[in-house]
């Protein structure tokens, strides 16, 4: 199959300042994605961003950049516009896109294959989601809203073991077939791609960056 990676990147965060360039354990967080993808089976990456010196990796001959308009730099941008932009520029034909977000430092090459080869095997699914299990302490059964002062939940209190698991999107890896795509990355059919806690921890703000930065050290 062919593949497609697409890793969206732009200047401006609320979290962390220049979260993409600023150096996670000596080295720009955007690279720890970069460096994977091109280690990756994927035939082609596009790094779009509004970030000009992110054009040097254009150097290496299966990595484009693309620098993607102001329009779709903002913070209320939606990934499907971005992908949107991307799928219109490039030309060439490929069976699947991989969407590759540079805050999941600890996704590397190996997750990137192994969900490649996942989907690869399965001609019904037309979308593959990276997800985690939701911590036992933050599953649906144990959350509650306060209502009035007065904490709303379930009253009935089950053991750990005995709760249904659940799972949540990570962040780290969305993948699509190409044909299928209508401006959603959740297409029916799709195959949970199940990454460890650590591997799916998603920089949004700094105490997920000093979290991060703890582990690398």
């Amino acid at each position: 199959m062919k593949v497609l990676g697409i890793i969206p990147a732009r200047k401006n965060s609320k979290g962390i300042k220049n979260k993409n360039l600023k150096k996670l354990n000596g080295k720009p967080l955007i690279e720890y994605t970069i460096e994977s993808a091109i280690k990756s089976k994927i035939n082609h990456i596009i790094i779009t961003s509004d970030i000009k010196s992110l054009s040097k990796y254009d150097d290496d001959k299966r990595v484009t950049f693309i620098s993607r308009p102001e329009k779709l730099c903002k913070s209320n941008t939606e990934m499907n516009e971005v992908v949107d932009h991307t799928l219109k520029i490039v030309k060439k034909k490929f069976d699947i896109f991989v969407i590759l977000q540079p805050t999941s430092p600890f996704r590397n090459y190996q997750h990137i294959n192994q969900a490649i080869k996942i989907f690869s095997k399965d001609k019904k699914a037309n979308s593959l989601v990276s997800v985690c299990e939701v911590p036992h302490n933050f599953n649906f059964e144990k959350l509650g809203k306060i209502d009035k002062g007065y904490l709303n939940c379930k009253t009935k209190i089950r053991n750990r073991q005995k709760i249904e698991k659940i799972y949540a999107r990570n962040g780290a890896i969305y993948l699509a077939r190409y044909e299928k795509y209508r401006g959603s990355l959740l297409i029916s059919k799709i195959i949970p791609f199940i990454m460890n806690p650590k591997d799916s921890i998603d920089i949004d703000n700094m105490h997920d960056w000093e979290i991060a930065e703890s582990i690398l050290k």
